[in-house]
């Protein structure tokens, strides 16, 4: 379980590199029934799959080692006057070529708070780890993160996004786009 705590009145972060992931992949949205006073919380789509490949291996469809993929996003919301607090859940399951040894994936991830223009409020990584045994090829986990959302004077906590993704390279981006 992770804990993210954001204020909005002492955090006004514009990332670029989500800003271009933004812009250029748009989103997912899963929406856990229909509590209007909430933020929406998504995956970001082109975030949502991690491609490992064989180490110095050219990045093909041969030399795949490994396909991580974040499905399942889970949203539960709780607001009060001054404050929501969101827990987001979501699974990140992992597939392996090669099961006959014991191995660890390690999978960074984000969870970030937009508001209504784009910008991102807060960001925080995280990492996951994706343990294999002998003999099996496919794992997952399910990481839970609580956001709290203080928003800013005037605005409710529905006037903000959650987002959800892969923390990936501009070249691993780039082959989910390439494989959309």
């Amino acid at each position: 379980m992770h804990v993210l705590q954001s204020d909005f009145a002492r955090r006004a972060l514009v990332l670029l590199g989500l800003a271009t992931l933004l812009g250029l992949g748009g989103c997912v949205q899963y929406r856990d029934g229909t509590n209007l006073t909430c933020p929406r919380a998504v995956f970001l789509g082109g975030a949502e799959t991690l491609t490992r490949f064989a180490p110095g291996a050219a990045a093909t469809d041969d030399n795949m080692a490994a396909q991580i993929r974040l499905s399942g996003l889970q949203y539960n919301c709780r607001t009060s006057r001054r404050d929501a607090v969101a827990t987001v859940s979501f699974a990140v399951a992992g597939v392996r070529r090669n099961a006959a040894l014991p191995g660890t994936i390690d999978v960074p991830y984000f969870v970030a708070v937009i508001d209504s223009q784009g910008l991102i409020i807060a960001k925080q990584l995280f990492t996951t780890r994706l343990a294999y045994i002998a003999g099996v090829s496919s794992v997952t986990v399910r990481p839970e993160i609580y956001e709290t959302l203080a928003p800013a004077a005037g605005l409710s906590p529905v006037a903000y996004e959650i987002i959800v993704g892969i923390q990936l390279t501009p070249e691993e981006f780039e082959y989910n786009l390439a494989r959309k």
